[in-house]
């Protein structure tokens, strides 16, 4: 029968359910597609746009052949004046693949030179014989032919001068050596005359002459070309000259610091890529992350036989992604984009009304344009936006489906519950007499056989007879026990046990029920003890129906103890309260049996073989009597160490 009613109800309800999720699902799978669509169609605008057509400028370079005349006006009106303020930096290889721009050199190159001026140095540096080293110095400038070796012997001089005291004749010399008005600058000594120039802004400024204000950082830096020094040095002499001149002087020069900072981009990523060789398969016109530190990124691309490979700061690419993703992105959609080598440009969660929205499903990854290849951008709808977006339309579905299967469930309910309950009380029936019937059969049968033994005259003398009759009497309490109990429960089904509650002392409750078991409890396997609190308060209670609890609580503590029996009562006050407390050694409880201890008939040992007796209605009086009186009964048990039962009652 209750099969039938599952498989009545469980059928129809799977079959809605089912229809219900696959009209849920095809209004998500429409949702989504639709949301897809409008997405991918809003992103194909903003990141696949056709990108390699070639901007009007690179045309422009295709058409020109870079040579060491036009290599300067070519190069710097273009990438910088009109691209500069982008945050490009530029590395330029010439027709044969070697690299033009920027100029690299050595700073510390005359040290080639060391051997030449090895006496002069051990004067001015070690014995501090400043005279003896511009002798040498001037020694050196008068045997040599090679023009550096005298100029660096120049700067030396100068140097030399200012250390004696001898400013401005060091000054003048530092002067002369910096070519300042000279209209062109000789390759070989481009790095030492920009040294030159430094030493003559120190000198300057140190001696506090009035001419340093005619001269900024760019009239020191800059020579009759752009090209004129390299550019490393160039950079170097920056950066000195920021540490000499005043801030007056770097604003006017902030437009040439803006050149000096691509600069130093150019230099980095020539590091990197030194030729075109370094470069690799790079594609044309396509973007790559540079190893360098700081990261940079980069795009390569010919003009003529000329390559380039445009520089941007990391800070750059990633504001330029953002922006981006900036026009796609509101409150549903996300994206994140990650450059050639995995590593993310953009795309940090962000915060939607006050509170960090987290990433949901990614519903699209695509290429970015054919000019980013191995990068990739990733679409996310925010946690809960396609969801939100999808419940608008399940809502009907839901609420019906809800409906309709809260009417099957009810009715079904209601059948079931009638079945179950008819079949527990059948269990429930069927294990209640089994019980009965062999809780009552043992003593009947003990006391037939005793009887028998007695009418027979099969007993050896007049103490042997009383010791039977005394058996006898022992089972017909046992019997009148079980009986008692059976009657006291059937009050209870019907309501009709009365209780008379009036004031009475705790201690009194304790004696009483220690007087009923003092039998039992005195054998020579069983210490029992009674311990009573000082000035314990009174209750309101029934006295009989108390004394029935603990005589409950003592039986079981002495049926469920081994042979050695401890068995304690203890009655105290606890915070208002009175308590009465059953102590054992017994076998205890596992913490699933002490759940159902004060069920009706539940016995942890069911078997009729069983060795306690009891048809497992001591504990449920116990717990009818004690809700009666607003008490609570606590259980505190171990396996194999005993159980403590403890019972609160409010006190007067």
């Amino acid at each position: 029968m209750i099969l039938l009613l599952a498989i009545a109800v469980i059928l129809p309800t799977v079959c809605l359910l089912y229809f219900m999720a696959q009209a849920a699902e095809n209004d998500r799978l429409a949702m989504r597609q639709k949301m897809i669509d409008f997405y991918t169609k809003k992103i194909n605008e903003v990141f696949l746009m056709p990108d390699g057509r070639t901007p009007t400028w690179r045309e422009y370079w295709g058409k020109i052949e870079l040579t060491d005349e036009n290599l300067d006006s070519l190069l710097f009106p273009i990438p910088f004046s009109n691209m500069g303020h982008h945050g490009k930096g530029f590395v330029i290889y010439g027709p044969n693949d070697v690299m033009v721009y920027p100029v690299m050199d050595n700073l510390d190159s005359i040290s080639e030179f060391d051997d030449i001026f090895k006496a002069a140095y051990a004067f001015e540096f070690q014995d501090a014989n400043i005279p003896a080293a511009i002798d040498e110095y001037k020694t050196i400038q008068d045997k040599t032919k090679d023009d550096r070796v005298k100029f660096i012997a120049n700067i030396a001089t100068a140097r030399c001068l200012n250390k004696i005291g001898e400013y401005d004749s060091a000054i003048e010399l530092a002067k002369k050596l910096s070519h300042l008005e000279s209209k062109t600058i000789p390759k070989r000594l481009a790095s030492d005359i920009l040294k030159a120039r430094v030493m003559f802004a120190t000198l300057l400024k140190k001696h506090k002459r009035n001419e340093l204000k005619d001269y900024f950082p760019i009239s020191l830096l800059n020579g009759p070309s752009r090209m004129s020094f390299p550019t490393e040095t160039r950079i170097w002499a920056y950066m000195n000259l920021k540490k000499v001149l005043n801030d007056s002087a770097m604003v006017i020069a902030s437009g040439f610091s803006e050149t000096i900072g691509l600069e130093q981009l150019a230099v980095s990523a020539a590091e990197v890529y030194p030729n075109v060789a370094a470069l690799g398969k790079w594609p044309q016109f396509s973007h790559r992350q540079i190893q360098a530190n700081p990261r940079l990124y980069g795009i390569h691309y010919q003009a003529g036989k000329t390559h380039f490979l445009e520089v941007f700061t990391n800070e750059k690419m990633v504001w330029m992604w953002e922006h981006q993703a900036s026009r796609i992105e509101d409150e549903m959609v996300f994206c994140r984009i990650y450059d050639d080598q995995g590593q993310l440009i953009a795309g940090e969660p962000r915060l939607y009304r006050g509170i960090e929205v987290k990433l949901g499903w990614k519903f699209l990854e695509i290429v970015p344009g054919e000019n980013y290849p191995d990068w990739k951008v990733e679409f996310y709808f925010y946690t809960g936006t396609f969801s939100d977006a999808a419940r608008r339309q399940r809502v009907i579905y839901i609420w019906t489906g809800i409906l309709l299967i809260s009417l099957i469930l009810t009715v079904s309910g209601f059948a079931g519950k009638s079945i179950l309950r008819q079949a527990k009380l059948n269990t429930l029936k069927n294990d209640f007499i089994a019980t009965v019937t062999h809780e009552l059969k043992t003593p009947l049968a003990s006391m037939r056989v005793l009887v028998d033994t007695l009418l027979e005259g099969s007993y050896n003398d007049q103490r042997q007879a009383v010791e039977y009759l005394g058996l006898i009497s022992k089972e017909n309490k046992r019997l009148t026990g079980l009986i008692d109990n059976f009657l006291t429960f059937s009050r209870m089904e019907r309501n009709k046990q009365a209780f008379d509650i009036v004031d009475c002392p705790a201690a009194d409750i304790v004696n009483d029920a220690a007087a009923a078991v003092k039998t039992k409890l005195s054998e020579k396997n069983c210490r029992f003890s009674v311990t009573i609190s000082d000035d314990v308060a009174s209750i309101y209670a029934d006295k009989d129906a108390m004394v029935t609890v603990l005589v409950n609580l003592l039986d079981n503590a002495y049926k469920y103890s081994d042979n050695e029996k401890v068995i304690e009562l203890s009655v105290y006050n606890e915070n208002n309260n009175v308590c009465f407390a059953v102590k054992d050694n017994g076998i205890g409880m596992s913490p699933k049996v002490q759940k159902k201890v004060f069920e009706r008939f539940y016995q942890a040992d069911s078997k009729l073989s069983r060795t306690a007796e009891g048809c497992g209605l001591g504990l449920s009086i116990v717990k009818f009597i004690l809700d009666a009186h607003e008490a609570t009964v606590d259980v505190q048990s171990t396996p194999g160490k005993g159980s403590i039962f403890t019972v609160k009652l409010q006190s007067i």
